[in-house]
């Protein structure tokens, strides 16, 4: 149930909005940041027929506005034995998850979207400065976390870290990628601090000649920045 098995591609709507970047956080620091294309009213659900994520506070605000569809049969699940009721009797096609009452590793355990998990350990932070690479696009930022992720991502990674580590430190591959999911511990501000990333962004969302806010301060800064990390590494 809610496996890649089942579908083609998982739809991710988060609050409700659409074609916009959106950020949220997820057990101490996972930045995971979903690109919407089209998902207006819930209509990528209904017209591919697909399974859906949505995702606020609580699951119940996003469960009232997707039901409000006859093509979708949506169920806030607590619990994995809601879920996977919902699915397997009631044909329920979009799973609403409650960032603050949903256990982490229930959301693991029902989904198996991909093959990681999480493990804290509160007695040892980790910090470090972070570089790597993107496609061609050169990503820094820092890393202070509790949490590392566990697991095979190398089908699936987001960057290729050449300074710090990887979703845990016996790695050097950072995140996940699928689709428009991108997950990292990166923190930054991720995306102020990664100009070129946040143009390829705005390209995927349909954007054809991407202008940022300050973009000729916003680009030096990232160069200075740039500079100064590879005489670190």
């Amino acid at each position: 149930m809610f496996s890649p098995k089942n579908t083609k591609k998982y739809i991710i709507i988060l609050n409700g909005k659409s074609k916009f970047v959106a950020t949220i956080r997820i057990h101490i620091c996972l930045i995971i940041l979903v690109i919407f294309n089209s998902c207006e009213r819930n209509s990528e659900v209904i017209k591919r027929k697909e399974l859906g994520i949505y995702c606020c506070a609580s699951g119940i605000g996003v469960s009232m506005v997707a039901n409000r569809n006859r093509e979708i049969r949506a169920v806030n699940a607590c619990i994995k034995e809601h879920a996977l009721f919902a699915r397997l009797h009631e044909e329920a096609n979009v799973l609403c998850l409650g960032q603050k009452y949903v256990d982490f590793d229930f959301a693991i355990e029902a989904l198996k979207i991909f093959d990681v998990y999480a493990k804290r350990d509160m007695l040892h932070r980790h910090n470090s400065y972070f570089l790597g690479k993107y496609k061609d696009i050169e990503i820094l930022g820092f890393k202070s976390q509790f949490t590392m992720l566990y697991g095979n991502n190398e089908s699936d990674y987001f960057i290729k870290a050449d300074m710090g580590i990887g979703i845990n430190e016996s790695t050097k591959l950072e995140g996940i990628h699928k689709n428009n999911f991108f997950a990292t511990y990166i923190i930054g501000p991720f995306l102020v601090l990664n100009p070129h990333f946040m143009v390829e962004l705005l390209k995927i969302m349909g954007v054809e000649d991407p202008k940022l806010a300050y973009e000729n301060e916003i680009f030096e800064a990232y160069n200075i920045r740039l500079q100064k990390f590879k005489t670190m590494g």
